[in-house]
């Protein structure tokens, strides 16, 4: 059973697949979702490890899990970050000469195309699509998903 913790300020989950902690509220849960999920046991699975999934299929689960948290955080490899961060010389991205932001990388990369349609296939697939009404964002996608 999923464990959860709550302080005065924050209440906290953890994703059933990579175990992050995060803030319920960052996770895109509502307060009666987090109720909901204490008192039932649900098990979650977050968007990123979805997305995770379709992209990184063949690949170290560990390493998945951890690029996964680090998309969320905007600490990845992304030139957009990168560029922030001083390890990149422009954040712009090298196949759309646009800045190379998670939102790019997602949802507009020229690139990445294929996997992004697999992902939205995926995601209707197991009917997440249809709880976002189709309405793909950065943080729909790096929200958590409830499966109820």
């Amino acid at each position: 059973m999923k464990v959860t913790r709550s302080t005065k300020q924050d209440s906290w989950i953890s994703c059933d697949c990579c175990k992050q902690w995060f803030h319920a509220s960052c996770g895109g849960f509502t307060a009666s979702q987090y109720s909901k999920i204490c008192r039932d046991g649900l098990w979650i699975k977050c968007v990123v490890c979805c997305l995770q999934q379709i992209l990184t299929t063949g690949t170290d689960e560990g390493t998945a899990a951890a690029e996964s948290i680090r998309l969320l955080l905007h600490d990845s490899m992304l030139r957009d970050d990168s560029h922030r961060a001083g390890t990149s010389d422009s954040p712009l991205c090298e196949s759309c000469s646009v800045n190379e932001t998670a939102e790019h990388f997602l949802l507009h990369c020229s690139f990445y195309e294929q996997a992004r349609n697999n992902m939205i296939d995926y995601l209707k697939d197991t009917g997440v699509y249809a709880k976002l009404k189709g309405r793909l964002s950065e943080s729909t996608l790096l929200a958590s998903t409830i499966y109820m």
